[in-house]
Order: structure tokens, then sequence, then C-alpha cells
């Protein structure tokens, strides 16, 4: 499909796209999406742009080509998931998101540009050295297990419950 410059506004729910294949974009831009913008195992998908910039919930899981948050939804309510992509860095984040964000088994190199108050935070499976750059408090739970910590610098203050196994 080629690209297309309209936005498409969701208000009546969610939107899964589980497109195991050809496009490396969205055919469309997508706006405000009321419900959940979910993107499973969209193999060939190079860039987030065109993703909505608000949405209630955004998931990208299994987009093994997705290096980085650029065109990522910057008006997210209640959780982020980025599992399974290659994205690096966490340039790009929302700042003022504060719900649950997942990274599990994404290589990040570091949780600066992660926000500073999150309700939930798994980091597990990412290969992290150490918290800098991190969130100063994490309300329920933090996980980062799998994870090859060298140092403890930059844990969050105050944490609900913490699972560090190795």
């Amino acid at each position: 499909f080629p690209v297309t410059i309209c936005t498409v506004d969701i208000t009546g729910g969610d939107i899964v796209i589980d497109v195991k294949g050809f496009q490396t974009r969205f055919p469309i831009k997508f706006g405000y999406v009321e419900g959940r913008f979910t993107i499973w195992e969209f193999s060939e998908l190079t860039t987030l742009e065109g993703c909505p910039h608000t949405c209630e919930s955004f998931s990208a899981t299994g987009c093994k080509k997705i290096i980085s948050l650029e065109g990522c939804p910057q008006n997210v309510i209640e959780e982020y998931r980025l599992r399974r992509t290659k994205i690096t860095s966490l340039e790009g984040l929302p700042k003022h998101f504060t719900g649950y964000l997942d990274l599990e088994d994404t290589p990040i190199r570091s949780l600066q540009g992660c926000p500073e108050h999150l309700e939930k935070l798994d980091i597990s499976g990412t290969n992290l050295l150490d918290f800098k750059g991190g969130p100063k408090t994490v309300e329920t739970e933090l996980r980062a297990s799998n994870n090859i910590l060298t140092s403890l610098e930059g844990i969050p203050k105050s944490i609900g419950t913490l699972e560090l196994l190795s």
C-alpha cells in the first residue's frame, strides 16, 4: 500500500495491527485512538511514524526492525509496551507518562529519557548495567530480572515491590 497523508481518528474502540509481512510503514496516519493501539509481530515495520498522537494504551510487540521511538504516541494514559523490539534508546518517550512502562526483552542501553514517576516498570531482559537516568519513583512494581546489573546506581528512591532475579 502507498503511504497516504490522511489522518484517521478511531473513536469507538481499539486498533490491533497484525500484519506479518510486507510493509515497512503504516499505510495511513492515525490521530486519536480512544482505546488501545496494538502492533503485533509486524516483522517488516521500520518506523513508528503514523502511530496515533493519543491513545489509552500503546503496544509494539515483536516488531524486530523498530530501532527508535521517533513517531511514537506522546499522550498515553495506561500502559506503554515496547517488548521484543530493537529500540536501544528511550529518547522520544513521552515525559509526562505515569502508567505502566514495559520494556521487556528490548536492548535499551540506558534508562535516560524515562519518565520520572511510573506506576509500574518492567526492564527484564534488557541487559542494563545500572538504573542511571531512570524514574525517581515506581509506585507498585519494578521488575529488573535477567539483566547484567553491575551497579544499583540510579535505582528509584521509592519502589512498591522490587524483583531482581538473575
